[in-house]
């Protein structure tokens, strides 16, 4: 199971203006290697441990939910002291990587009710070095930099996943009742992770990259 941790201190603070919620999101420490069902029957996906603390990376991030759209608005400051990779380049339907942010995978969350929109390497059951294995784009951030995106999904939101079998049955919990997004940094390239230069950009396999993952997660925000 995953667990959402605030041990490292950033604690999400809540806002709400008339129809439009606003959060300060956490720094989250994601514990789990198996993915599992939730109580409305979608299986979410498992998330890997942490590789980096809250003093090696700072992250701030507002989620705004509207009755159209979820805007999500992100930076990173990475203080690691080497170059990180930020999981922030989500190829479309057709296999494109585009430098709109926009695109995310649109996955089943933990609780009940809930919806994960996903920026990271996920977990697949295959070698990760394959060329037929799905992948996702990285930016690299180096030490002392900040980077950041706004991120603006519709409503409803319609499932999406990485073209492989472990994603072909996914559903999403029926009422969706929150949102929640995640996004993954790399710390280290080790050969077996499947980096290779995409469309001009480099990608990682999904699969044993999420050894060096960190996943930073939101406070789950109420759909309308």
């Amino acid at each position: 199971m995953r667990a959402r941790t605030r041990s490292w201190g950033v604690m999400a603070r809540r806002a709400a203006l008339a129809v439009v919620t606003a959060i300060s999101i956490a720094l989250v420490a994601a514990c789990g290697d198996d993915a599992h069902t939730t109580d409305s029957g979608a299986t979410s996906i498992a998330t890997p441990t942490a590789t980096l603390s809250s003093d090696q990376l700072a992250f701030e991030a507002s989620v705004a939910v509207s009755t159209r759209e979820v805007v999500i608005t992100w930076t990173a400051t990475n203080t690691s002291g080497k170059p990180v990779l930020v999981t922030n380049r989500v190829a479309d339907r057709n296999g494109n990587l585009s430098t709109n942010p926009d695109q995310t995978y649109v996955l089943p969350g933990d609780e009940r009710g809930e919806v994960e929109l996903a920026k990271r390497v996920l977990p697949v059951t295959s070698d990760a070095t394959s060329d037929a294995l799905p992948w996702i784009g990285v930016t690299e951030l180096g030490d002392g930099e900040t980077m950041g995106e706004t991120v603006r999904v519709p409503l409803p939101l319609h499932v999406y996943g990485p073209p492989s079998p472990n994603y072909g049955d996914l559903m999403l919990p029926d009422p969706q009742t929150s949102v929640v997004f995640c996004i993954g940094v790399i710390s280290g390239r080790e050969p077996n992770w499947g980096f290779k230069q995409n469309q001009g950009a480099m990608t990682v396999n999904h699969g044993n990259a999420a050894a060096g993952q960190t996943t930073l997660c939101s406070a789950p925000v109420e759909l309308p």
